[in-house]
């Protein structure tokens, strides 16, 4: 997991604080249920008490801290239906963010960032008769889809769209610990979606952009809930 000493000085010890309990609870380094006292958070993060008193604050804004007067905050639990809610949500707004980049057209570099981001899924995938490195599987597919939400041009649009994807199970934070063939299977359509996407958005087919990436997010929700109600059996 990221340290302070890892985060860019860019950001404020704050939003250092803050990225580094988010990104816990998202991967689940804090499991939902867990409490969470200010030392305990100044310890994972390794920052001092105001920062992270602060930074606790706003993810309990968020909905990924429950606040206990007299007791401090707890990692929120998160339903299976409540996950599959924000999936739902998630497929509306990104299918809309689909849509407009087709209508406002690719600039030069958003287009050169996709198509190597197809490209390079290809390679990954010739790749894969060995394994399939997930890890860069994601970060490609979190560059393609941040990519089309720029290329949208309607920053709120982006800012809801990153609310649905801060809770745990989120697609982007847990492929890369998922393992057999539902999940390879997965990775496959995703990336024959992101060819059928891209093709659509280049050739301003805005409905047809909309469509296909509302479909490709609500496949990834069937294909997730198995492995989503296997982790919550278990917890």
């Amino acid at each position: 997991m990221t340290t302070l000493s890892e985060q860019s000085h860019k950001l404020t010890l704050t939003e250092q604080a803050t990225s580094v309990l988010r990104e816990a609870i998202i991967s689940h380094t804090l499991a939902p249920g867990t409490n969470l006292q200010e030392k305990s958070a100044c310890e994972l993060t390794g920052a001092s008490r105001t920062p992270v008193r602060v930074a606790m604050a706003t993810l309990a804004k968020e909905g990924m801290l429950e606040y206990l007067p007299q007791r401090g905050y707890r990692v929120r639990e998160f339903s299976l239906e409540s996950v599959a809610q924000g999936f739902e949500i998630r497929a509306t707004l990104e299918g809309m963010a689909a849509r407009l980049a087709a209508e406002h057209g690719l600039s030069d570099q958003h287009l050169a960032i996709l198509q190597k981001c197809v490209e390079d899924g290809n390679v990954m995938l010739e790749a894969s008769s060995q394994e399939l490195d997930r890890i860069s599987w994601r970060e490609m597919n979190e560059t393609y889809h941040r990519t089309i939400q720029a290329a949208a041009n309607y920053p709120l649009l982006s800012d809801l769209i990153l609310r649905t994807e801060n809770v745990p199970f989120n697609p982007l934070n847990v492929i890369p610990h998922w393992q057999g063939e539902r999940s390879d299977e997965m990775v496959r359509f995703s990336h024959f979606d992101h060819i059928y996407i891209l093709d659509a958005i280049i050739n301003r087919q805005g409905g047809r952009a909309e469509a296909r990436m509302r479909e490709h997010i609500m496949v990834a929700i069937d294909v997730m809930r198995d492995q989503v109600a296997a982790t919550l059996d278990h917890r």
